[in-house]
């Protein structure tokens, strides 16, 4: 019994300095380039209101879609990996994705029809 009292507690302590993550989803309303941030508006899931979300980015930060943040532009479609910091609070990117835009199919080429002469 001694022993599992032991390991829960320590479990404990390991998990208390995990960090939060969360994906985040959503629409760019800007970013700047200069505080690496990147703000999102999303649904809130349990409340159906739009809300903006502030991310950061740093050296570690992987791109997709894109090269790096100045490649995110307002009205883009993004995920972002996120995770909070314990000290700050603040939600620092661990990826950023640019979705690409669906491309409409080609019109089918209409079929020649001979010249009536």
């Amino acid at each position: 019994m001694k022993k599992l009292v032991i390991a829960l507690m320590l479990a404990t302590l390991v998990f208390q300095g995990a960090a939060y993550a969360k994906l985040v989803g959503g629409k760019v309303v800007s970013t700047d380039v200069a505080s690496n941030t990147v703000t999102l508006s999303q649904t809130n899931p349990e409340t159906g209101a739009s809300e903006n979300v502030t991310v950061s980015v740093n050296d570690k930060t992987t791109y997709a879609g894109t090269d790096s943040l100045s490649g995110v532009k307002a009205d883009d479609e993004v995920w972002v990996d996120a995770e909070e910091d314990a000290a700050t609070k603040a939600w620092v990117a661990t990826s950023v994705q640019v979705l690409q835009a669906p491309v409409a199919p080609a019109a089918p080429a209409e079929a020649a029809t001979p010249a009536v002469q």
